[in-house]
């Protein structure tokens, strides 16, 4: 499950996205889809860890613990499929695992590209859109453009190798 910012509001209660993401990757989890879970996304500027909230909400749901992978240090998409398949596979640059990547339909075309240039088969996931948030779809779909524009400079793929064979630079 990939991580959304911020993780909690200034209540500390867990953000509707970030909600809707663990409930989904709960929810393949219990009809048996997949053996464990991996929880990826790092620090907030609140100093909460995204990883860390989406692993105690899965636990509350149900998940026993052991089940439950944490890739805690992850700072946006690119790092979250380079770290998450460092983790599932360490130095075996053969490993070539299947992932279901979970998040909202607006941010799963670009993820699953990332996690595929690190190296895994994708299957995807897409948490659905709030009833109650009219502009929500227009402020993703914004938001995800102006992301795909800036992928076009940066070289994404060679930046998820890099964080998967723990070379990460900015």
């Amino acid at each position: 499950m990939l991580g959304n910012r911020p993780p909690v509001d200034a209540n500390g209660s867990v953000r509707p996205e970030l909600r809707r993401r663990v409930e989904e990757g709960v929810r393949l989890f219990r009809e048996g889809l997949a053996p464990r879970i991996v929880m990826t996304g790092g620090p907030a500027p609140s100093g909460h860890v995204e990883a860390e909230v989406m692993r105690q909400l899965a636990i509350e749901l149900g998940v026993p613990a052991d089940a439950i992978l944490i890739e805690g240090r992850s700072r946006d998409t690119i790092e979250n499929a380079g770290f998450t398949l460092r983790l599932l596979c360490g130095d075996d640059d053969a490993c070539i695992p299947t992932v279901i990547v979970v998040s909202t339909r607006y941010h799963l075309g670009r993820a699953r590209r990332l996690f595929e240039c690190a190296g895994a088969r994708v299957q995807i996931a897409a948490t659905p859109l709030p009833d109650d948030e009219p502009n929500y779809a227009k402020r993703l779909a914004f938001s995800e453009r102006f992301v795909r524009l800036y992928y076009g400079f940066i070289r994404p793929c060679d930046r998820v190798r890099r964080a998967r064979a723990g070379l990460v630079s900015r």
